[in-house]
């Protein structure tokens, strides 16, 4: 998961405010998600999310709750919410039996989706 705009957030509001947003996201993710799901912030602004057990067709709901948790840690910052998530998922056993396999595959998808939302934006 990306949270994409951040860097244009930090030019905005600065870094200790990029700091705390990323800090109000994970805490968000931490109190909106399974005790036992593991949230991980990888490097920038991006996080890894492990949910064990987790059904594809439930991805669109932890999608909707994780935006609005960013939503929420922006609105708070900023007064706006500028900040879009771009996730991509792997599901184990189908996309991988281990945790370099399914990572790979997760931000393969993880790139579809931005360049799949940088065409959208560039066709407006």
């Amino acid at each position: 998961m990306v949270l994409e705009g951040f860097t244009q957030f930090i030019e905005r509001f600065g870094r200790p405010e990029g700091g705390r947003l990323l800090k109000l996201v994970a805490i968000g993710l931490q109190q909106n998600f399974r005790e036992y799901d593991c949230v991980a912030r990888m490097a920038g602004a991006e996080f890894v999310l492990v949910l064990s057990g987790l059904k594809r067709q439930d991805l669109p709901e932890k999608l909707k709750r994780a935006e609005a948790v960013t939503g929420g840690a922006v609105g708070a910052i900023s007064g706006a919410n500028f900040i879009v998530l771009s996730m991509g998922a792997a599901f184990y056993p189908d996309d991988g039996a281990d945790a370099e396999s399914l990572l790979a595959e997760a931000g393969r998808r993880l790139y579809q989706a931005q360049q799949l939302r940088a065409a959208t934006v560039r066709e407006r």
